[in-house]
């Protein structure tokens, strides 16, 4: 195997700490880059995206975060306005 960063030999995804923190800042780097493309998104096309992903493998993605997040701090009315399926426990939080 070799080294995602570096393409040295190596038994692990990186070869050393300096690739492993490279490979911490890429990461961050992309998952800020999602959480930012995601942002600007209507309910129905993130809706979309996270139907893609197969079973139940879309509760780690970026846009199930972005969704619970939305549900989270947006109140009732924004959540219906704006086309979301508002869970029952958003209803009984708010009463």
């Amino acid at each position: 195997m070799n080294c995602v960063i570096c393409n040295k030999e190596c038994t692990g995804k990186t070869c050393s700490g300096a690739c492993r923190a490279k490979l911490s800042r890429r990461t961050a780097k992309q998952e800020e880059s999602a959480r930012a493309r995601l942002k600007d998104l209507p309910a129905h096309a993130l809706y979309q995206l996270i139907n893609r992903y197969e079973a139940d493998t879309w509760a780690g993605s970026a846009e199930y975060t972005e969704l619970m997040h939305r549900l989270k701090t947006l109140t009732l009315e924004q959540l219906k306005d704006q086309g979301y399926y508002v869970p029952v426990w958003k209803y009984k939080e708010c009463a």
